[in-house]
């Protein structure tokens, strides 16, 4: 996750982010070892403001040495940052390659 994070940087300042919050929506306990976890991630500019939001869910399994993310599923994430480059006229090609 961290490495796509890395990559995604230079869109993300482009777009204004300048911070990211999130909420747990809900924990499912699927096994002792094992959740299902919905997050909503909220991204902000640098005045606390917010430019949007996403929904993920995330397969997590807690081992010896704690909680790991096995899973990722982005719900609505590409559309989001979709709606939000529109809306300041950025042109995703440019960090997409297209």
């Amino acid at each position: 996750m961290a490495h796509g994070l890395e990559q995604s940087y230079p869109l993300y300042r482009a777009l204004g982010l300048a911070s990211v919050d999130h909420e747990s929506q809900f924990v499912e306990h699927l096994t002792e070892a094992i959740s299902l976890v919905k997050v909503r991630w909220i991204f902000r500019d640098k005045h606390g403001d917010q430019l949007t939001e996403s929904n993920a869910y995330y397969v997590v399994r807690r081992d010896e040495d704690g909680l790991h993310a096995c899973v990722c599923i982005q719900v609505d994430n590409a559309e989001k940052l979709q709606a939000l480059a529109a809306k300041r006229d950025i042109d995703l090609g440019e960090f997409t390659g297209e």
